[in-house]
């Protein structure tokens, strides 16, 4: 911690000369009152010289500059936060405020929650550089999903780590998956759970992210809760990969989830479509027998949804429905295509008069950090000034006799009137 002398030359330095000569006169006076009390000069003086530190301090924060410096120090001190979650280096800490700073002129988020998501994104085991390249996507799928911006990116990562994909690749994750909110009613509020654990476990039997997602989709807009719907999907692509007996019946119509030959794993989309193929020629009672054996009782609403999705698009001006294999083939065109959905979602969100205010906000905070990063670093030595002075004359205070406090208390304020006065 300083000592006394840095306090006072951190106030020269910050143009409160003023206030070291008023410590000084005032200091003079005090060999009566410190003979009095029955403490040394030097404590008294010290007393005078805290009391003098708080005042300084409160003389030169009263201004609007406070204000800049606040908004600076508490973006300082998130960054910090990101910065120690995320052992980032000095170099690190610059990439990460780069990083804050250009979500805050991008997003309606300002830099403090920009580096508060950075801070989740180091919780979540990304170092400095990935997490600053994962931040704007997660923003962006948080600002569309209207979900918090740790939900946003735990499942943004989660989706990146199941899917063996690099942080380059979370626009294009944040895309599709704000692009599935668009066509389904799968909802961004339900992917850091459901859809984590759904991809977790098909993932094992090579269902790709897409596969997952418009499935996921499908059940949703069958009216199937995210949870049932995970396990429907869990456990029909279990099933169909590892269980005899729905391997048994799937083969009895010549389906297969191998591709012959290769004994690559097929999407479970398309094993659907030939199952529904193969039994369409049986009776309604054979019909229900294959696919309980398939499916099983909790999963066999994952056939349903899938044989049933629709779709509207627009084919030469006129409004269309699409059903079934189409539907889902159109679903997965409008994924593939999906590059920049987020963004553009952001760019519509922002042009309306909501919000530009909201953009607005960011933007002064923005401002204010930028701003007032000066003015906190000159705040800093006084605040730190303070805080010793206060320290000393804690200590001060508790080795003085009780029936000496008063007495102490009172040179205390006697000089801030003095230094005031000065």
């Amino acid at each position: 911690m300083a000592n006394a002398g840095t306090i006072s030359f951190s106030f020269k330095a910050t143009g409160l000369g003023a206030v070291q000569k008023g410590t000084e006169k005032a200091t003079n006076g005090v060999s009566g009152l410190a003979k009095a009390a029955k403490v040394s000069r030097a404590q008294v003086v010290a007393l005078g010289k805290a009391a003098a530190a708080v005042t300084a301090a409160g003389l030169a924060m009263g201004f609007g500059m406070k204000k800049l410096a606040d908004a600076a120090g508490n973006f300082e001190m998130e960054l910090a936060r990101a910065g120690a979650i995320t052992n980032a280096t000095a170099q690190d800490m610059a990439v990460l405020e780069k990083a804050a700073i250009n979500a805050g002129i991008a997003t309606q988020f300002s830099p403090a929650e920009a580096a508060q998501g950075l801070a989740v994104l180091g919780s979540m085991g990304l170092n400095a550089a990935a997490a600053s390249q994962v931040l704007t996507p997660s923003l962006d799928l948080a600002a569309a999903g209207m979900i918090g911006v740790a939900e946003a990116s735990s499942a943004v990562v989660n989706m990146l780590r199941v899917y063996d994909k690099g942080v380059g690749e979370a626009a294009d994750i944040t895309d599709k998956l704000v692009a599935i909110t668009n066509m389904s009613g799968f909802q961004a509020s339900e992917f850091a759970g459901t859809l984590g654990k759904a991809a977790s476990k098909t993932r094992a039997a090579n269902q790709t992210f897409e596969t997952t997602v418009v499935t996921m989709g499908l059940l949703r807009n069958a009216g199937i809760d995210a949870a049932s719907a995970g396990v429907a999907y869990n456990r029909s692509v279990t099933n169909m990969a590892t269980n005899t007996k729905a391997m048994n019946a799937m083969q009895e119509i010549g389906v297969s989830f191998y591709e012959k030959g290769t004994k690559k794993v097929r999407q479970f989309t398309d094993v659907v479509f030939d199952l529904e193929k193969g039994i369409s020629k049986l009776n309604p009672k054979e019909q229900m027998r294959i696919k309980a054996a398939v499916f099983g009782a909790r999963a066999i609403g994952a056939y349903t949804a899938v044989t049933q999705a629709s779709i509207e698009v627009i084919r030469n001006g006129e409004k269309v429905t699409l059903r079934g294999a189409e539907a889902v083939a159109e679903m997965r065109r409008k994924l593939d295509e999906a590059g920049g959905a987020a963004k553009k979602f952001r760019e519509r969100l922002l042009n309306t008069y909501e919000g530009q205010k909201t953009l607005l906000q960011g933007t002064l905070q923005t401002l204010a950090i930028v701003t007032g990063k000066p003015f906190a670093s000159m705040f800093k030595p006084i605040v730190a000034g303070v805080v010793d002075a206060l320290n000393q004359l804690v200590q001060l205070i508790n080795r003085v006799p009780e029936r000496t406090k008063k007495i102490g208390a009172a040179a205390a304020i006697g000089f801030a009137g003095l230094l005031t006065a000065a």
